[in-house]
């Protein structure tokens, strides 16, 4: 099956003049709803929206791949739109907030037909430095789409200089598309750059796929959990050293999350797997630490505080009594 069953010409818009996030997300949704992908553009928008808000959709090389998943979405599909010039308030992993080609998906929330597994082979597609420049340069829709038909499966990552080391992750986000397989696939480089074997569970919007093996997890020096929900059947990793991190962390920088894992991990699943012990390094936050040095300074001086003004009251009351004469005389109305 190609990725163009999944969409078709008249949901591909090239060399389009739109300005803003907003009008590129307007136009696409009103496009998906002409094309009866969607029964609400309204509802479909707004869960793009609540997605946007969650974390950023714009990758390398100016590539944007929103995505919504609703009950409004009748079946999977994308639509596209190459851009003129590059909008500038779309944020970015890198930063930037450049963006000049979007992608839009419409995930549902059952999958019937089986296709979701291909829009998480277009977002695997869209990382690939050679088939971007080639979409950029497309003179047609069609030739949009063949580019897409002829994108190659992943190929099997080759690890340099195998250390013998493992690590096993968890990705999951709240569409379960573009992010989920798309960070699987950063840490999964990156490792094999180390010399590491990474094994990646993705817990997405058709289910789990590639579930990792009781081997695997015995075997491994930890767990990465890159997640935006929470990770299902976290309570197999008990013991196991490991790192929270959200799911668009490893597109900015996988490696360092292997060795953060590695060398500095947040600390080890407990037996419950419903919470986790902190490691030594990583306890507290700076802020937290303040915090908890702050309050204890404070119940600390709490005794003295009261003390004082105990002290201070009694010699009020002391002056108050002398000032109105009274000397001790027990007849005296203020020494009663």
């Amino acid at each position: 099956m190609q990725l163009s069953s999944v969409t078709k010409e008249s949901l591909i818009l090239l060399d389009k003049n739109w300005q803003t996030r907003g009008e590129i997300i307007t136009a696409l949704c009103q496009r998906l709803f002409d094309e009866g992908v969607v029964s609400s553009k309204e509802d479909f928008s707004e869960a793009v929206w609540a997605r946007e808000a969650l974390s950023e959709t714009g990758f390398e090389q100016g590539i944007a791949i929103p995505h919504g998943k609703s009950s409004t979405v009748k079946r999977p599909a994308f639509a596209a739109v190459r851009l003129t010039q590059p909008v500038d308030d779309w944020p970015t992993m890198e930063g930037e907030d450049s963006v000049s080609m979007v992608f839009l998906l419409a995930v549902p929330n059952d999958d019937d037909e089986g296709h979701l597994r291909l829009l998480s082979s277009l977002s695997l597609a869209l990382m690939d430095e050679q088939n971007v420049a080639a979409l950029r340069t497309a003179p047609t829709v069609s030739a949009f789409l063949a580019q897409l038909d002829a994108t190659e499966p992943t190929a099997e990552k080759k690890i340099v200089n195998d250390s013998g080391k493992s690590i096993v992750v968890i990705t999951s986000c709240s569409a379960g598309i573009a992010h989920t397989y798309m960070a699987a696939e950063a840490l999964e480089k990156a490792g094999a750059a180390k010399g590491i074997r990474v094994y990646s569970e993705k817990q997405g919007a058709s289910g789990t796929e590639d579930p990792l093996t009781a081997e695997q997890i015995e075997q491994s020096q930890g767990v990465i959990f890159a997640a935006t929900l929470p990770p299902k059947g976290r309570e197999r990793f008990a013991g196991k050293p490991f790192i929270s991190t959200s799911v668009s962390e490893p597109l900015k920088d996988a490696a360092a999350l292997i060795e953060r894992m590695l060398h500095q991990p947040d600390g080890i699943v407990e037996r419950s797997g419903e919470s986790a012990s902190p490691s030594p390094q990583r306890a507290l936050s700076f802020g937290a630490r303040l915090y908890q040095g702050v309050s204890s300074g404070i119940s600390y001086m709490i005794p003295v505080i009261v003390a004082a003004g105990l002290m201070i009251g009694i010699g009020q009351l002391s002056a108050f009594s002398q000032h109105h004469g009274c000397d001790g005389d027990r007849g005296h109305p203020l020494c009663h």
